[in-house]
């Protein structure tokens, strides 16, 4: 077992000590800069604006909704909110 483990790694290990690479260097890489990145090519500004309507669409949609749906359960029946004590106070168990 030991001598299989050493076969292997001999075969992962360069004699200097570095481990293999399976890949070759690419040639006529160079690193990148800021001058590679992609310039804007609207105001900032305006596409902010565009985004804000937008989420302050759905904003709304979502309060309307949201109201809507309180006042479908609350005329159903089917819910009761407890946002005031009852008119009555409740019967004594004696």
């Amino acid at each position: 077992m030991q001598a299989v483990r050493q076969s292997v790694l001999r075969q992962l290990v360069k004699p200097n000590g570095s481990a293999r690479r399976g890949m070759s260097e690419v040639s006529g890489w160079k690193a990148p800069t800021m001058n590679d990145m992609p310039a804007p090519i609207q105001s900032w500004a305006e596409l902010n604006a565009a985004r804000q309507a937008k989420y302050n669409k759905h904003l709304v949609l979502g309060v309307g909704f949201f109201i809507a749906t309180l006042a479908a359960l609350k005329g159903s029946g089917l819910c009761y909110l407890n946002y005031s004590p009852p008119a009555q106070p409740a019967p004594k168990n004696n």
